[in-house]
């Protein structure tokens, strides 16, 4: 069966001296591995479409009971190459990769994170603060696949958590407020709180103007990263992000 989607280039890797296998994450059709041949070659005028984030128009031959797609087509229609010289930004571009390709199993469909990569990919080179905007971005793709803990009301006796510090635990990740914590939970302090409440409802596009402070963005990253690690089978810190130690 000839398909036809739009598709974001997550990773490649060599498979023969002028082929290539291409992990995509498709709009309609899921994440899906796809052997591209020949692209390697000077004359097949494509290698540059295979650009890790590059959307791309695909055609493939899809087969149910195989792993591995053919492509038949390929057609870029936008490319990350503005923040190429930006390494803060280059770097959590490439986090934000990685951790699609870890959190979404190959096949299962779901539009909307999709729609979250193109979304963030526009917005990442004109925002303020692109920390913010990744960790706005991994916020909304741990709901999307199901993870994101209640953060809204103190799961023992249901106060409202906004405007209000919290702890949670890092094994059953229930929220409690500030009274009903105990110890050894993960403790988020009200900024920090604030700002996760506002990641967690606000669309994706309004948060140009969010930044965070050096404490705010060390208690969320934290907060997110266990609960990608608890969560996400394999997941570790991506590597892309050791590009930026030393840096911030």
């Amino acid at each position: 069966m000839i398909l036809k989607d739009y598709a974001v280039v997550l990773k490649t890797f060599d498979y023969s001296e002028s082929s290539i296998i291409a992990v995509f994450l498709t709009r309609k059709h899921g994440k899906i591995r796809v052997l591209a041949k020949g692209v390697k070659r000077k004359k097949s005028g494509v290698s540059a479409s295979f650009m890790t984030g590059n959307i791309c128009e695909i055609v493939f031959y899809s087969n149910v009971g195989r792993d591995l797609q053919i492509l038949k087509e390929i057609d870029c229609r936008s490319s990350f190459s503005d923040v190429g010289k930006d390494l803060k930004r280059l770097s959590i571009f490439q986090a934000a990769l990685e951790l699609v390709d870890r959190s979404v199993i190959e096949q299962e469909t779901d539009e909307g994170i999709f729609n979250l990569i193109e979304t963030f990919f526009a917005l990442l080179p004109l925002v303020d603060d692109p920390w913010a905007a990744f960790f706005t971005f991994e916020t909304k793709l741990l709901k999307l696949i199901g993870f994101f803990p209640s953060i809204l009301k103190c799961d023992k006796c249901g106060k409202t958590l906004a405007g209000e510090g919290f702890g949670i635990n890092s094994s059953s990740w229930c929220a409690r407020c500030e009274k009903c914590v105990t110890e050894g939970m993960i403790l988020i302090s009200v900024s920090a709180s604030s700002i996760l409440i506002d990641m967690e409802n606000r669309p994706m596009n309004d948060i140009v103007d969010l930044r965070l402070d050096r404490k705010d963005r060390r208690e969320i990253g934290r907060f997110l990263h266990e609960i990608f690690r608890a969560h996400v089978e394999g997941y570790k810190l991506p590597s892309s992000l050791g590009l930026l130690k030393g840096v911030n």
